[in-house]
């Protein structure tokens, strides 16, 4: 009777033994996932940040060509004023003559 008390509380033992093995694991996975998802979190943020660094890169290429654009419009607007008043200017000068004939 003793050795099949033995028996019993041996087999317990090694069931007792199993069952914690098997939560260790569990708990070990769990906390394999939990770094898994955490490293997938830190990738998404990581390429939010890129993506908005990017999208921050090109608006501030679209705001340097806009400002590149007016300063051209600008420019060729002066030369137009300037070539208005050079024309005046000359029409000006050929129409006096004129007025005294």
């Amino acid at each position: 009777m003793q050795n099949i008390q033995n028996e019993q509380n041996m087999q317990n033992i090694q069931n007792e033994q199993n069952m914690q093995n098997i939560r260790n694991e569990q708990n070990m996975q769990n906390i394999r996932n939990e770094q898994n998802m955490q490293n997938i979190q830190n990738e998404q943020n990581m390429q939010n940040i890129q993506n908005e660094q990017n999208m921050q890169n090109i608006q501030n290429e679209q705001n340097m060509q806009n400002i590149q654009n007016e300063q051209n419009m600008r420019k060729i607007q002066n030369e137009q004023n300037m070539q208005n008043i050079q024309n005046m200017q000359n029409l000006s000068r050929v129409q006096r003559p004129q007025s005294h004939i």
